[in-house]
């Protein structure tokens, strides 16, 4: 978030301090910060196009919060949407139908979506038009366009559970690549997400998260300690992988391998693709 436009970071750094922004998710769904990120990130993305995206920023933060706490919504400790499809579909509506932002609704449900399969692991097998045109059904209510939505009208949440669906139909699992690098070329990358390797003794590194502290000093945390046979030398699969779960830089945190390994951000990197169908989300 640092290098967005500046008007933009310190938006949403006032947005965040002033609504309590909550961080809180877990494995199947995406949290109130996220959502924002999303937003912000999506607006610095566009920042250079004409319109400039004027109208950024959260307008109701009852309405955002309200859209991303469907995701867990029950009664007597029983979940309303039990599947992670069916979480990722109701706060898909949500962030549509609550119209939470000033601007930038629909493309914020769908960057938020595509960010959701992301931390769960899934990528989209349709189209990329195809999310565009379920988002904008739901704004005009007609969601009844699509004939197998009849077999949905008598359910309850006929459109969570017709999207969940649609979303569970277009997506599958992606595979987790390696990539076989040396010990500095993998500490290299390490570096791009705040993490470094520091050589201990002769024949070990230990894995150290670096964190910024309110003073501007930097903290050095070791998490894990692995064998080292030399900078030049491959690092085996096994090792690789330990390294990325012990500093959390895996999928199930929003980083997979080709985030990892081109250094591109998660969302910047989903924006990229998905350039055209958010791009035409402006103008509807």
């Amino acid at each position: 978030m640092e290098h967005i436009e500046r008007v933009l970071l310190s938006d949403y750094s006032q947005m965040k301090r002033r609504h309590c922004v909550s961080e809180d998710s877990d494995l199947e769904t995406i949290s109130e910060d996220d959502v924002l990120r999303s937003h912000y990130l999506m607006a610095d993305y566009f920042y250079e196009e004409d319109d400039k995206f004027l109208l950024f920023g959260i307008k109701d933060y009852g309405l955002l919060s309200s859209a991303v706490n469907r995701q867990n919504a029950g009664f007597g400790g029983i979940q309303k949407w039990s599947s992670k499809y069916q979480k990722m579909a109701t706060l898909f509506y949500g962030i549509i139908m609550n119209h939470a932002f000033h601007d930038g609704n629909k493309r914020t449900a769908l960057l938020s979506l595509l960010f959701h399969l992301h931390k769960n692991g899934l990528t989209p097998i349709c189209r990329k038009d195809a999310f565009e045109d379920i988002a904008l059904k739901i704004v005009t209510k007609s969601l009844s366009d699509y004939a197998k939505f009849e077999k949905y009208k008598d359910s309850e949440g006929p459109e969570i559970n017709f999207v969940a669906d649609f979303i569970e139909e277009n997506t599958r699992e992606y595979s987790e690549k390696h990539y076989s690098l040396t010990f500095e070329e993998f500490n290299r990358n390490l570096q791009k997400h705040s993490v470094k390797l520091k050589v201990k003794g002769n024949r070990n590194v230990d894995v150290m998260i670096c964190n910024k502290e309110f003073n501007g000093q930097v903290s050095e945390e070791v998490v894990f300690t692995t064998p080292f046979h030399g900078w030049k030398k491959q690092i085996s699969k096994k090792v690789s992988e330990e390294i990325l779960q012990k500093a959390k830089l895996t999928s199930e945190y929003g980083i997979d391998s080709e985030v990892f390994y081109s250094g591109a951000n998660p969302i910047y990197l989903l924006i990229e693709n998905y350039n055209e169908p958010l791009r035409r989300l402006k103008n509807k």
